[in-house]
């Protein structure tokens, strides 16, 4: 009885702690309340679906609020890696490293290197030719609205700013504004006149440091500019003559930039160039084709001046020596100038004084008293006129 008892009692307290509680929120039938919250969606990842193109990785960062970057792998750039970095090209559908001889192809001032024709180079951005030195010109601050001056005043570029300055009529006033010109082309101005330019070398003596002017001489043909002496076989081409640029007058004697062949003779006696716009002829001669005329050309197309002739060729070119005689022949506007001389011993050139022929001459009563055999070379001078850079008229 004891046993059964026992047994009863385990059951009764296993039936009490096994039998769940009664929730209060249950009802009679045993259904939930309908007003419980529903549980929270899962996260959605940004990265889901992005590919980076097959290139890179994406990644969230953790200042953004959901959004993505790819991050490219070498090689590749853009928002989806969909693009080759500088340096490297698409084959295959993959970028690649690029081939071009360009990659290690340094380029200065502003320059960039192409390889077009197969072979690296370096050239400017809007196809204007380099520099000394590889580097691109650097622009020029006169030619934008910074560069605008008075109508009596020309911008000039000094390295920093524009300048407005009065206009040149010397290299000297040249160098008042640029800092550091030591010679070179320049440009002038006729008595400061904006619109009367002209172009000029400016000179600089190595031994005084000042500058002297020079007019350029374009004409390059086989006679232009050169100048006969058949006494010492000779002859003397110029390349530019020197000029006043407040005068216009050529200094003929001047032979810095020229270049005389044939026998040199001594200083004193026989110059050692011919003198610009004069020639000689001493008998038989050898300069040339051997003819025993002296012949000159002067010839100032490609510049704005012509040889000032006065009321005739007499005025400005005039014959001399031993029985000399001679001629020049003006043509073209003035520009140029054929000249020849002939005699036993003549010669012509720019207003020659002495008329001295000799005694055994026709005409010795020419023969001035007193005088030297030799002569004078008085300066030649010329005339501005800008229109002589446009074409001349039909038939001039």
């Amino acid at each position: 009885m004891s046993a059964a008892l026992l047994s009863g009692c385990l059951f009764t307290m296993d039936q009490e702690q096994i039998e769940p509680d009664v929730d209060a929120s249950t009802d009679a039938g045993g259904g939930s309340d309908a007003s419980a919250p529903d549980a929270d969606p899962p996260p959605v990842d940004p990265c889901d679906g992005v590919t980076c193109n097959g290139a890179g990785v994406c990644a969230v960062p953790a200042d953004t609020a959901g959004d993505f970057v790819c991050v490219c792998e070498v090689g590749y750039q853009g928002d989806d890696c969909g693009e080759c970095e500088r340096g490297f090209e698409r084959v295959n559908d993959r970028c690649q490293p690029f081939s071009s001889p360009c990659l290690d192809f340094p380029c200065l001032g502003g320059s960039m290197c192409d390889d077009a024709q197969g072979v690296p180079v370096c050239v400017c951005p809007d196809g204007t030719p380099l520099e000394a030195g590889g580097e691109c010109p650097r622009p020029n601050p006169c030619d934008g609205p910074r560069g605008e001056c008075p109508s009596n005043r020309i911008c000039v570029d000094d390295g920093d700013e524009p300048l407005c300055v009065e206009p040149p009529r010397t290299c000297a006033d040249v160098t008042e504004y640029l800092q550091g010109f030591v010679d070179g082309d320049a440009t002038l101005y006729v008595n400061g006149d904006i619109d009367q330019p002209w172009g000029v070398y400016c000179h600089l003596d190595p031994e005084s440091r000042a500058l002297t002017e020079y007019l350029t001489l374009p004409a390059d043909g086989p006679r232009d500019n050169l100048f006969e002496e058949h006494r010492y076989n000779k002859q003397t081409r110029y390349d530019r003559v020197r000029i006043d640029p407040l005068t216009f007058v050529v200094d003929a004697t001047d032979a810095t930039y020229a270049v005389t062949s044939g026998l040199l003779g001594t200083p004193a006696a026989n110059p050692p160039s011919i003198y610009f716009g004069s020639a000689g002829s001493c008998g038989e001669g050898d300069v040339g084709s051997g003819d025993p005329r002296g012949l000159g050309r002067i010839n100032l197309e490609g510049t704005p001046f012509s040889v000032e002739i006065g009321t005739s060729p007499e005025d400005v070119f005039l014959t001399g020596g031993t029985c000399g005689e001679g001629s020049a022949e003006i043509m073209r506007r003035a520009q140029v100038v054929d000249l020849e001389a002939t005699g036993e011993c003549g010669f012509i050139a720019p207003r020659r004084f002495s008329l001295n022929r000799g005694d055994n001459c026709p005409d010795a009563d020419l023969a001035r008293e007193g005088e030297d055999r030799g002569s004078i070379v008085s300066p030649l001078p010329l005339r501005y006129d800008p229109s002589l850079l446009d074409p001349p008229p039909p038939g001039d």
